[in-house]
C-alpha cells in the first residue's frame, strides 16, 4: 500500500499499519487513514460542497485528501478508496456534550432552508417500503411482523407532525446521517458521515437509541434549556424522535442476514421507551405549541 500512497498522493510514510481493513499512517505527527468507500457515490458532490464551506470557515474536521488527479476517490484493485487526514483523532465514545460542541462549530455556515416537503416524501416512502417488506417477508421474520404495527404507529404520528411544518422556515446545518451510542469522536468529524439538515437532527437521532435504555430525560431538559430552539424546531425535534429510524435500521439488518438479538432487547424495553417518549412530549408541551397527540396525554402508571 505504500506505493499506492506514494503514487496517488505524493505522500511518503515510513510505515503503514492495517486495522479493521483500514490503513493508518503518520507523517510529521499528522495521522491519516486510507479505506474503502462503500457508500453511494452520488453523495460525494454534496459532501464536497460542505467541505468547501468548512475550509473557507477554517472549521476543524477530518479532511478528505484529494489524489494527484484532484479527485477524492482512488481506485485500487477496482475498489474505491478515500484518504482522510485525521484532525480529530480521538476514539472516545461520543457523549451528549460532544454533539452540542459540534453543533456550535457548525452553526451559521448555511443560509438555505430545510426542504420539509422532500423530507416528508422520504419518510412516507420509507413507511411504504417497509410495509412491502413485511408483506413479502413477514412470515420469515416473525419478530418483525409482530412488532411492525407498533412502530409504524410512531412513524405515522411523526408524519402527521411533520405535515404541520410544510410551510415552516427552518434553517439547515451540517449534521450526521446517523449518530449512534457507540460512535467515536473520530467518526463524528468524518465528512463522509455529514448531511445537511435541521439543527435538531443529531440530538434526536442520538436520543432514539438511548430512550430504550435510560430511565430519565435530563439531557433533553438540558438541551432545551441551553439551546435557542424555535417552536417549529421543537416540533421537528419531536417528530424526528417519534420517527423510528432506529427500529427500521435494525429490521433492515435482520432482513440482510443479521440475527435478531438487538431487536429482542429493544422490544423488552418498550415500556421504558414509551414512558420516556411521553415524558418528553409533556415537557415540550409546557414550553412550546406542539400539536396534540392524544395517546401521549393519557396518564399511565
Amino acid at each position: 500500500m505504500k506505493n499506492v500512497i506514494n503514487y496517488y498522493y505524493n505522500l511518503f510514510p515510513n510505515e503503514i499499519h492495517q486495522k479493521n481493513k483500514k490503513f493508518y499512517f503518520e507523517i510529521e505527527k499528522v495521522k491519516f487513514v486510507f479505506f474503502v468507500y462503500s457508500k453511494d457515490f452520488s453523495k460525494t458532490q454534496s459532501i464536497e460542497k460542505m467541505i468547501h464551506i468548512l475550509d473557507a470557515g477554517n472549521i476543524k474536521y477530518n479532511q478528505i485528501v484529494k489524489n494527484t488527479s484532484g479527485i477524492i476517490i482512488t481506485y485500487v484493485n477496482n475498489n474505491p478508496y478515500i484518504l482522510l487526514k485525521l484532525n480529530e483523532q480521538s476514539e472516545d465514545i461520543v457523549i451528549f456534550k460532544d454533539i452540542i460542541d459540534f453543533n456550535k462549530r457548525m452553526s451559521g455556515l448555511f443560509n438555505e432552508k430545510l426542504n420539509i416537503e422532500s423530507l416528508l416524501r422520504l419518510w412516507m416512502d420509507k413507511i411504504d417500503y417497509f410495509e412491502y417488506q413485511v408483506s413479502q417477508f413477514g412470515i420469515k421474520f416473525p419478530i418483525i411482523r409482530n412488532s411492525f404495527n407498533y412502530f409504524i404507529g410512531y412513524a405515522e404520528n411523526a408524519v402527521i407532525l411533520l405535515k404541520n411544518l410544510i410551510y415552516a422556515n427552518i434553517g439547515i446545518m451540517i449534521s450526521h446521517h446517523r449518530i449512534t451510542n457507540n460512535m467515536i469522536l473520530q467518526e463524528l468529524y468524518n465528512p463522509l458521515n455529514f448531511v445537511l439538515d435541521s439543527s435538531v437532527r443529531d440530538i434526536s437521532e442520538y436520543l432514539k437509541e438511548k430512550l430504550f435504555f435510560t430511565d430519565n430525560i435530563d439531557i433533553v431538559e438540558y438541551y432545551f434549556k441551553y439551546s435557542n430552539i424555535t417552536n417549529n424546531e421543537a416540533i421537528m425535534f419531536f417528530s424526528r424522535l417519534l420517527y423510528p429510524t432506529y427500529y427500521f435500521d435494525i429490521c433492515e439488518n435482520i432482513i440482510d442476514g443479521d440475527n435478531d438479538t438487538l431487536l429482542k432487547t429493544v422490544l423488552q424495553r418498550i415500556t421504558v421507551y414509551e414512558k420516556n417518549i411521553r415524558l418528553i412530549y409533556i415537557f415540550l408541551k409546557k414550553q412550546y405549541n406542539i400539536p396534540e397527540i392524544e395517546w401521549l396525554l393519557i396518564n399511565q402508571d
